[in-house]
């Protein structure tokens, strides 16, 4: 099972390339960023990642642009892999994204997964003029356009939310095949990563982590997959002051088929407190990058 820690969000700490780096060196197979364009100074929307429906993080903190961090980490660390946990597909757009990461792939090849969701927060849709109420239809073909650029050429109105109007070229093209990791938990997301994705992104809280409910949305997925075997990976929300505790249980994410596991990073966002956060969970020694 990889192990992976998010960089820190809100994503004002200005020690991102040393703390990429120590996480590197730290034995952490994976880094992942997180996506927001715009947030409400107040919303109405119910935040699936908590018992009451409300975020547990500011809106008003600074995020940087996803791409624009990962290509920072990206030129500062040697080959730890890199990805999106997640970005919001339906509030951008497809060709700009999959030009984004294919030339991310070029400059640094082989090391990124692009993880992608329908979204959740509906004024954050309201402001960039996109149906909320089509997330689902949008992340489909969103997903088919991604893949279609990345071919280098976009026919002519294939794409039924995202059609060109005459034959296109899309250039660059990745070098290697970009994995699409798809999440959410609805039997529409369990099916849309069976079927469109390379696998599949859970996303819990710790706290509220039941192994038995995640055994039976990794059921769910695989009957959709109708024989693929999509990736497991699974973010889980609220460990950097439970680390010891989730050591304690993954075991038991292995043998449900969990490939990935994703932790949130130390609280005081410390590059030192990495080797901590590392040993805590029996990572390999720093520098051997191998998978646990």
């Amino acid at each position: 099972m990889r192990v992976g820690v998010r960089m820190p969000t809100p994503s004002g700490h200005r020690k991102l390339r040393s703390w990429a780096r120590a996480a590197e060196d730290a034995g952490f197979g994976s880094l992942w960023v997180s996506d927001h364009i715009m947030l409400p100074a107040q919303s109405q929307s119910a935040y699936p990642f908590s018992a009451d429906g409300r975020a547990d993080w500011s809106m008003d903190g600074d995020w940087y642009d996803p791409v624009v961090q990962l290509a920072l980490v990206a030129a500062s660390t040697e080959q730890i892999v890199l990805g999106t946990a997640i970005l919001i597909a339906p509030i951008r757009h497809p060709y700009v994204v999959a030009r984004q990461f294919a030339s991310l792939d070029r400059l640094f090849p082989g090391r990124l997964v692009l993880g992608i969701g329908a979204g959740w927060l509906a004024e954050e849709f309201d402001a960039m003029g996109v149906d909320f109420r089509r997330r689902g239809a949008l992340t489909d073909d969103w997903v088919r356009a991604v893949r279609t650029a990345w071919s280098g050429s976009v026919p002519a109105g294939v794409n039924r939310s995202y059609p060109a109007k005459v034959p296109m070229h899309s250039r660059p093209v990745p070098v290697n095949d970009i994995e699409i990791v798809i999440g959410g938990t609805s039997g529409a997301a369990l099916r849309r990563a069976a079927t469109l994705g390379d696998g599949w992104m859970a996303h819990e809280a710790f706290a509220r982590l039941d192994l038995a409910d995640l055994g039976r949305s990794i059921d769910e997925l695989r009957r959709h997959a109708g024989g693929r075997h999509p990736r497991i990976l699974l973010r889980l929300v609220g460990t950097a002051n439970a680390l010891d505790a989730v050591a304690e249980i993954m075991p038991d994410l292995a043998a449900l088929g969990v490939d990935e596991l994703i932790v949130d990073p130390p609280t005081d966002l410390d590059p030192a407190r990495l080797a901590d956060a590392a040993a805590a969970l029996a990572l390999p020694s720093a520098g051997s990058h191998s998978d646990v």
